[in-house]
């Protein structure tokens, strides 16, 4: 009986996800698209919101964290080391461009 909830419980989620990422787009190219479309930000989005939220961020919080490790434990004692003065070139392009991708960037424009 458990087996057979978490296979429904399964099956609704993709369908969930699968509907969040193809409807939009349909909607859009029937010209029922709930965004004005002269609205700036709906005209510059480049990749559906939902794919966005749902796959892109968590993939960049990950990246973002492993960027950060590898930064505090190899790069900065380095950096150091060799050239103390220019450790915001490291920290900028490990940490920072990977949280403003998760944290800062709008919904849909990756």
């Amino acid at each position: 009986m458990l087996n057979q909830f978490r296979r429904f419980t399964a099956v609704i989620c993709i369908t969930a996800l699968i509907a969040g990422i193809v409807l939009p787009s349909t909607a859009s190219a029937d010209g029922n698209s709930f965004i004005n479309s002269s609205d700036s930000e709906a005209n510059n989005m480049t990749t559906p919101i939902m794919v966005d939220l749902v796959v892109l961020r968590p993939v960049g919080l990950v990246s973002m964290a492993v960027s950060t490790v590898l930064f505090v434990v190899p790069v900065l004692p380095l950096t150091l080391i060799t050239r103390p003065s220019e450790v915001a070139k490291p920290f900028d392009a490990m940490v920072m461009e990977p949280a403003r991708f998760v944290w800062s960037d709008p919904l849909g424009t990756h």
